[in-house]
């Protein structure tokens, strides 16, 4: 759900602040589109926040998305939606929420939600959203403390231009081939103010762990 292939802001996988935007991303996006060996990309922004209803709030992290580039196929959060339907375009006021946040905040679709985040001067910035579906993952730290938010919106809140961005993700066929789709989009893109990294260096923690499973089995059946 978090791409085969990152297209990202320079440093941006290194330290995941806010203040690193990945530019052109319409014209990179374009450029990806068009590539044969890519199944499908979308742009997104993601960072940590602040989430509080009238009762109470907690921390989180959110991802900012157009849902006219998601596809519920490789978004584990829309693909796991168990109430209401993700908001319409980028630009509403909709926000997606995991059920245990619900729960937290005492939260049911239609109620207002108040984010807030730091912006690209690093000021505390926020706005107001309405809860437009929840889902369950059965994975707790997600199901307690990830969202999705239009991307415009949050483009506006942290003062970012239209075509700016943490990322784009890239889904391929076969993410055996992700290295070498990382290779080959170095060298198409050129991109000075970019980093092409794979699955495996934006989700260190999860390579190693498929590591440890794989050389476990083989040692359990030899």
């Amino acid at each position: 759900g978090f791409g085969h292939v990152n297209v990202e802001a320079k440093g941006y996988n290194a330290s995941p602040t806010l203040d690193k935007r990945l530019k052109e991303t319409d014209k990179i996006q374009q450029q990806l589109n068009a590539m044969d060996e890519i199944s499908a990309t979308a742009t997104r922004i993601m960072g940590q926040a602040m989430f509080a209803s009238a009762s109470k709030s907690v921390g989180g992290s959110f991802i900012a998305i157009d849902p006219e580039q998601e596809d519920p196929e490789y978004n584990l959060m829309m693909k796991n939606i168990i109430e209401g339907e993700v908001f319409e375009s980028a630009n509403s006021r909709g926000i997606v929420i995991g059920s245990l946040m619900a729960e937290k905040l005492n939260l049911k679709l239609g109620k207002k939600l108040v984010y807030t985040t730091t912006d690209i001067n690093g000021e505390i910035v926020g706005d107001v959203a309405r809860v437009s579906a929840i889902f369950k993952t059965s994975v707790d730290e997600v199901d307690g403390g990830l969202a999705l938010i239009p991307i415009n919106r949050m483009r506006k809140t942290l003062g970012y231009e239209k075509d700016e961005a943490s990322m784009i993700t890239v889904i391929i066929e076969d993410q055996r081939h992700s290295t070498e789709v990382r290779d080959m989009l170095r060298k198409r893109l050129n991109h000075d103010r970019a980093e092409i990294l794979s699955w495996r260096e934006t989700q260190g923690d999860l390579a190693a762990l498929i590591t440890i499973a794989r050389s476990t089995n083989y040692l359990s059946q030899v």
